[in-house]
């Protein structure tokens, strides 16, 4: 009785190990496919971001100076 119980017990932490090791991997995969993904994204629209970067805040900035000069003017 007892060795099946030992037995048992180190079959169900062995199929708990792996289960968990397991998810971990896919876990790990699929953040690491992800961030992948988002890199190549990232890296094919990069030159139309900086200009975007570039580009607005000085727009929305100017337009709110002059925005706020009409008014108070």
């Amino acid at each position: 009785k007892y060795v099946i119980k030992t037995v048992a017990a180190v079959v169900v932490v062995v199929v708990v190990v792996v289960v968990v090791v397991v998810v971990v991997v896919v876990v790990v995969v699929v953040v690491v496919a992800a961030a992948v993904v988002v890199a190549v994204v990232v890296v094919k629209r990069m030159p139309e971001q900086t200009l975007d970067i570039g580009q607005r805040p000085p727009i929305a900035v100017s337009a709110g100076g002059d925005c706020t000069d009409i008014d108070w003017s």
